[in-house]
């Protein structure tokens, strides 16, 4: 947020929101480019390689009037979501063990379809049918996500990924491979007598992949197929399937707020107007690796003037907390910033702290811009930055999540399930959060709506007898509380 004159008011430093590939992450940059696509509520998704459908799934549940289909080539996980399924009781969903290159026009057409973590890992007559596949099977107004690892950020990567093949290609164990891989790889970067510039960025990439789980960093780095790309190679493949870029599902990743207002300024110049090649430049000067593109029919007009009279029916959310402002604000600052502390606002004004107050106070249900105190051009202005800076949340639908703590509340039975069976659940924010207190867990499994506080109370004892009833109801209620701002608890 550009700061006026004779107030302070600034956002700095946006974090990521929830997964970018749900299809109403997709709608918000649609609507915002000026196009017009389906209602998430009766949508039709497909998604390519859905493996188990832990992305689908959610999707499904929350949407109980919108259809969805999955393929995946391989066999087990698509067994194990089709298990899932069938122990939820879902009847708006498929998964189907399915060869990509099968894939006909009757597979139906699809108002999103999703391709998360495909198209750099396979060979080049796969992504070129990936890509025919979001022409063919498309919808008229629909959109697709292709994510994919990119140049120039992706050589590193590179880099890395060569010396664990190579030093673990005698080994059969995949979890051995990942260990051992990364175990060389620190070697190597500790071998040098001396610090330099080369040893601190393969530093900071193996610190990356360490973040990840060890099945994440064999899909990613230990793939047959490695191939990663430039965007405007990426977006010159999809041009030769009538498609044409969109944006980005991440909406700040189309700006250049990282850089100095100067150095973007003169990108601007060198891209002449040419939007891929801005793209292209950006990439080069963020020293981008991954993107999670969006792609339309060409044929769609498109507008992209980001104005504030596109968001008249968007719903907003921040899960922003309160924090101390800086000793030297000016008086009357009020602080905000992301849970994860990666994104944070100062500000005086007003009407910027009224509405910080009144989202987070409501996360995580979204207020609909038509229902907020004084819903004039100003505000909607004022929100358009805002989400532009990350610090709040744009919808286009409402979410199933409880705004409060009902008498008798009830967690997804997805995530019921997972907690049954690991740590990992999936939010009704389609995110996921790791679950690793066993008091939590218990109480995720007792929360199937048919409790009241008293039962709860009774229940979690049995479950945990070496607790006091003043214990347990005190982590019943951080529990609850916590719960709710994750996004677990229905509506």
């Amino acid at each position: 947020m550009n700061t006026p004159a004779n107030d302070y008011d600034r956002v700095l430093y946006p974090c990521r929101p929830h997964s970018q590939s749900h299809p109403d992450r997709m709608a918000v940059v649609a609507r915002l480019f000026g196009m017009n696509p389906a209602p998430i509520a009766h949508c039709r998704v497909l998604e390519i390689g859905c493996s188990e459908g832990g992305n689908l799934i959610p999707i499904a549940l929350g949407f109980p009037h919108c259809r969805c289909l999955g393929i995946d080539l391989a066999a087990a996980p698509i067994a194990l979501g089709q298990e899932r399924i069938r122990a939820l009781g879902l009847a708006n969903i498929e998964l189907r063990q399915m060869n990509l290159l099968d894939v006909t026009a009757e597979l139906g057409e699809f108002d999103y379809i999703i391709a998360h973590g495909v198209y750099a890992w396979v060979p080049a007559p796969v992504r070129d049918k990936l890509l025919a596949v979001c022409h063919t099977n498309l919808a008229a107004q629909g959109v697709a996500f292709v994510s994919y690892n990119a140049y120039p950020g992706c050589h590193v990567r590179d880099i890395l990924r060569d010396m664990m093949v190579y030093h673990t290609q005698d080994l059969e164990d995949d979890g051995e491979r990942v260990a051992q891989g990364k175990a060389f790889v620190d070697f190597v970067i500790d071998a040098r007598q001396k610090p330099d510039p080369a040893q601190a960025m393969l530093r900071q990439e193996l610190e990356a992949m360490e973040e990840r789980d060890d099945h994440v960093v064999f899909h990613d780095e230990f793939a047959p197929c490695f191939a990663p790309a430039y965007f405007k190679d990426f977006a010159a493949h999809a041009e030769s399937y009538q498609l044409q870029y969109l944006g980005e599902s991440h909406i700040i990743d189309m700006q250049a707020s990282m850089l100095k207002p100067e150095a973007a300024e003169t990108l601007r110049q060198l891209a002449n107007k040419n939007l891929i090649a801005y793209e292209q430049y950006l990439d080069f000067a963020r020293f981008r690796k991954f993107r999670q593109t969006l792609l339309c029919h060409a044929n769609v007009p498109l507008d992209r003037a980001l104005s504030s009279g596109k968001i008249a029916g968007f719903h907003f959310a921040s899960a922003a907390i309160e924090r101390d402002p800086d000793a030297d604000s000016p008086a009357g600052t009020r602080a905000f910033t992301t849970p994860d502390g990666s994104a944070h606002a100062a500000t005086n004004q007003p009407q910027t702290i009224a509405i910080l107050e009144m989202l987070t106070a409501q996360w995580p249900t979204a207020v609909p811009f038509a229902n907020m105190p004084d819903a004039s051009p100003a505000l909607a202005e004022l929100l358009l930055r805002m989400y532009l800076a990350n610090l709040i949340d744009a919808r286009t639908c409402v979410l199933p999540v409880a705004g409060t703590i009902g008498e008798r509340p009830a967690v997804s039975a997805l995530a019921r399930l997972e907690v049954q069976n690991g740590r990992v659940v999936s939010t009704l924010l389609h995110s996921h959060i790791i679950v690793e207190d066993e008091i939590a867990r218990q109480l995720m499994l007792l929360l199937d709506g048919t409790r009241n506080r008293a039962e709860l109370m009774r229940d979690l004892l049995a479950a945990v007898p070496s607790l006091t009833a003043e214990e347990v109801a005190s982590k019943i209620d951080v529990n609850l509380h916590n719960l709710r701002r994750f996004g677990l608890l229905m509506a």
